[in-house]
């Protein structure tokens, strides 16, 4: 998007959506056991659980689909995800970066302090 700067023409603005994507894709890849690639228009993210799975929640639940760690995620960490399942793609989980860079950093922050809480 661009627009009017006096005196200088068109100025190109920061394309806030992709660095949000970006902040995403990094910070969901340095999380031990998701990994996530990079996705082409659109405003969110399908990442890879798998490494979550057969992990034991603090509470001594078992996680045994993309489902359970989204419940997981959202009923020990207050962070909204949408299970990969849900749209034929098992066992990875939806996140959207369509939000503030402060509010991106924050849920991704508690997806890697929730996945650093399980265990083996």
């Amino acid at each position: 998007m661009c627009h009017a700067s006096p005196g200088l023409g068109a100025v190109e603005e920061p394309d806030i959506d992709n660095q949000r994507r970006d902040i995403a894709i990094e910070q969901l890849n340095a999380i031990n056991c998701i990994t996530c690639t990079k996705p082409e228009d659109a405003f969110y993210a399908f990442a890879n659980c798998s490494g979550v799975l057969g992990k034991v929640t603090p509470s001594g639940g078992v996680l045994q689909s993309d489902a359970d760690f989204c419940a997981y995620l959202l009923n020990h960490y207050d962070v909204a995800v949408e299970p990969g399942s849900a749209f034929g793609l098992f066992p990875r989980f939806r996140v959207s970066y369509a939000t503030s860079s402060d509010e991106l950093t924050k849920a991704l922050e508690r997806i890697a302090q929730a996945v650093n809480c399980l265990k083996d």
